[in-house]
């Protein structure tokens, strides 16, 4: 019994690290802390605005309340406005994307779209911040890349397509990684090459992570391999309650096992220890 909850326990901790988010190196976004600037703008991020202007909107980097390293990415719509960091992302056709970026804002008004993540050529965006928190948030969002599709347009903005808005937002350490699949319930865009457009499709509004595919896979390999293991543990156990030897004795189990004497004296074991599925999860 011990050897099987030690076998447990090392399985359940493999599953937990496997199911872990990928690591920094597997990032697709370049300078995703914005902490490589040039000329007071973050490197390898391009600015866009709907209204054009510096009394419209102001791109810019702050240093006072990153999320995590020196710096973090700053858009000010001091009048209305659909204003975005975009940069360019390559992928690979028929695969999933994970999009997660951590967001603030201030003042952003409450009737029209906050601070949000998208893709250029699509309306649908994730979760969006409104108003003012100073406390970071993660935004989510999940692209689905079809044939054809070899790259992406990801924006960080404030506003969106007729839907502008004022005040400001901070963004912070992008994540872009590959994933097995969509979550039930996630802000989800399908990408299509082949009809020269991007397709866009939202499940719900509801911004809960839950489990991807991936994880249940993995789930069902542990209790699998877990089960495997008891199978092969449990009857050895089981032998060392059972006498074995000649027939000719009396209460032992031998060849002459059609006799009904010998049969009535099988000795049951007692230190035989079983495991109900229920302890397995």
């Amino acid at each position: 019994m011990k050897r099987i909850s030690v076998w447990l326990i090392f399985l359940a901790a493999a599953f937990l690290t496997m199911s872990e988010p990928v690591s920094a190196s597997d990032n697709l976004a370049k300078n995703p802390s914005f902490e490589q600037v040039s000329g007071g703008i973050p490197s390898d991020w391009q600015m866009n605005a709907y209204v054009k202007g510096a009394e419209a909107t102001a791109f810019g980097i702050e240093s006072a309340d990153s999320h995590s390293g020196a710096n973090c990415a700053v858009i000010t719509n001091s009048l209305a406005n659909d204003s975005r960091y975009v940069q360019t992302i390559p992928v690979k056709e028929n695969t999933n994307y994970k999009i997660t970026c951590w967001i603030k804002t201030d003042n952003v008004g409450l009737d029209n779209k906050g601070a949000n993540i998208s893709i250029i050529g699509n309306t649908v965006s994730s979760v969006d911040f409104k108003g003012t928190d100073n406390s970071w948030k993660n935004a989510v969002l999940y692209v689905a890349a079809g044939k054809g599709v070899s790259s992406m347009e990801m924006s960080l903005g404030l506003g969106g397509y007729s839907s502008m808005n004022t005040g400001k937002a901070y963004f912070d350490d992008v994540l872009v990684e590959e994933t097995a699949g969509m979550p039930e319930g996630a802000h989800t865009i399908r990408l299509s090459g082949a009809e020269n457009n991007q397709k866009t499709e939202i499940k719900t509004n509801n911004t809960n992570n839950g489990n991807t595919k991936s994880n249940s896979y993995l789930l069902l390999i542990f209790i699998v391999v877990a089960i495997t293991l008891i199978a092969l543990v449990i009857p050895k156990d089981k032998k060392r309650g059972i006498k074995t030897g000649d027939s000719s004795g009396d209460g032992i189990i031998g060849g002459n096992c059609g006799r009904n004497e010998a049969a009535a004296d099988v000795i049951n074991s007692d230190d035989s220890e079983y495991i109900d599925d229920e302890d397995l999860i």
